[in-house]
């Protein structure tokens, strides 16, 4: 059997049924997907954050990226 490679990549968040990715390569920026109810809702259960707006999910976003960058 072959081994297969898998992509692995960080939940940013979710905003009404839309989930958001972290980029999959360098300059990438958000990917995002349309969700179920139920799907938003076990995800939410598992800890993903539902943001109110794009703008609030890219500033968490951002603040994330910079304390990694910082080493925080």
């Amino acid at each position: 059997m072959a081994k297969e490679d898998f992509i692995k990549t960080r939940i940013i968040g979710i905003i009404g049924n839309t989930l958001y990715i972290d980029g999959l390569y360098a300059g990438d920026h958000f990917h995002d997907s349309t969700i179920s109810d139920w799907v938003k809702s076990d995800l939410i259960d598992r800890g993903v954050r539902e943001f109110g707006s794009y703008t609030e999910l890219d500033a968490y976003h951002s603040e994330v990226f910079y304390n990694e960058m910082m080493g925080s």
